[in-house]
């Protein structure tokens, strides 16, 4: 049975280094720990987290941020943060070796597509246009 994010998030607070190096070390609580920071209140936190937790984060925590962002935050039209902004920004920060790796994966298609999305000169809103681009054969190839 897991823990629930919130009691994770908790714990992690409230326990000293040495407690927290240990928890630190399993993977699945790291994924978990920094993907709280994608939820409201702390994604204002996102970033800043990221670069505290950089040499922690293996390839499947940036895989995973990337899919969290586009599948729960974009193509559900989620409007309390700048996810697009944010989905750009971690691109970015993601090491070379990694964007690499996850450049081979079907993912990257639709990851792709959000970053080159601009809302100034596309008719469709975001979701709709990422929900359209996974559906279609572009995709799928």
């Amino acid at each position: 049975m897991r823990a629930h994010i919130d009691d994770l998030r908790l714990c992690f607070i409230l326990s000293d280094e040495t407690e927290r190096a240990k928890m630190l070390r399993i993977t699945i609580i790291i994924k978990d720990l920094f993907l709280c920071y994608l939820d409201w209140p702390l994604q204002s936190l996102f970033l800043d987290t990221l670069n505290q937790m950089k040499s922690l984060l293996d390839l499947y925590c940036f895989k995973c941020s990337l899919e969290y962002i586009v599948y729960t935050k974009l193509m559900r039209e989620m409007k309390d943060f700048d996810y697009l902004q944010l989905l750009r920004d971690l691109w970015n920060r993601i090491p070379d070796t990694y964007k690499e790796e996850i450049q081979r994966q079907k993912i990257f298609t639709l990851v792709h597509a959000a970053m080159n999305y601009d809302e100034k000169t596309h008719r469709l809103p975001i979701a709709k246009f990422l929900k359209d681009f996974l559906f279609t054969d572009k995709f799928w190839d």
